[in-house]
């Protein structure tokens, strides 16, 4: 982990994938404080942040690795507009 110039905010390694079973993207930081989460596409989950899924997922297309699909406007499937 790195504190930036600003002091106000830190860089750190992180990795994320996706689940096609359970359509979560996953997101880690390995090492000592680590940790691991999820984000859902599914609107009704406590995991539920559309914008940040939909980030996350462009950053896995763009590197060519598994990702979900998304619809030509960038939401998930059955995600309703903002």
């Amino acid at each position: 982990m790195h504190k930036n110039e600003d002091r106000r905010t830190v860089t750190f390694t992180a990795s994320i994938w996706y689940s096609g079973e359970t359509r979560h993207i996953h997101i880690a930081r390995p090492g000592e404080g680590g940790f691991i989460s999820t984000v859902s596409p599914d609107i009704a989950s406590a995991r539920s942040h559309p914008h940040l899924y939909r980030k996350l997922a462009a950053i896995l297309q763009s590197a060519g690795v598994p990702a979900p699909d998304t619809n030509p406007t960038g939401r998930p499937p059955g995600r309703a507009p903002d």
